[in-house]
C-alpha cells in the first residue's frame, strides 16, 4: 500500500494506492490518528488506486469517522471491487462516498 497526502481546499486527501488489508491497515490507521491528533477536521480517503478492501479497511475508516468527532471524513472515487464492499457492509449508509469533494 502506498500513501500520498495534499491539501484541496479544507480538505486533506489522502491518495491510497495498492490494498488495504490487516497487513497495511495499521500503517493507514496510524497516518490517519497522527493526522487527526495534529487538528485535521476535514479528511478524504481518495481510493481510485486501491484494489482491494478488507474488513480491516473498513475498521480504519470508521474508527478515523470517530475520531474526528465534528469533523469530516469522505471517500471518493472508489474502485468497482471496493465499492462493492463498502455497498455489501452498509458503508454508504453510514459514510459520505463520493467521486469527488463538491459531491
Amino acid at each position: 500500500m502506498q500513501i500520498d497526502t495534499r491539501k484541496q481546499g479544507d480538505w486533506l486527501v489522502y491518495a491510497i494506492s495498492g490494498r488495504i488489508d490487516g497487513m497495511t491497515a495499521p500503517q493507514l490507521e496510524a497516518s490517519l490518528r497522527g493526522t487527526i491528533d495534529a487538528g485535521e477536521s476535514r479528511i478524504a480517503a481518495d481510493l481510485s488506486g486501491v484494489q482491494y478492501l478488507s474488513s480491516a479497511g473498513l475498521r480504519v475508516f470508521l474508527a478515523a469517522l470517530r475520531q474526528l468527532g465534528g469533523g469530516k471524513f469522505r471517500l471518493l472515487s472508489p474502485t468497482e471491487a471496493v465499492r462493492e464492499v463498502l455497498d455489501i457492509s452498509g458503508f454508504a449508509n453510514i459514510m459520505a462516498i463520493s467521486d469527488s469533494l463538491e459531491g
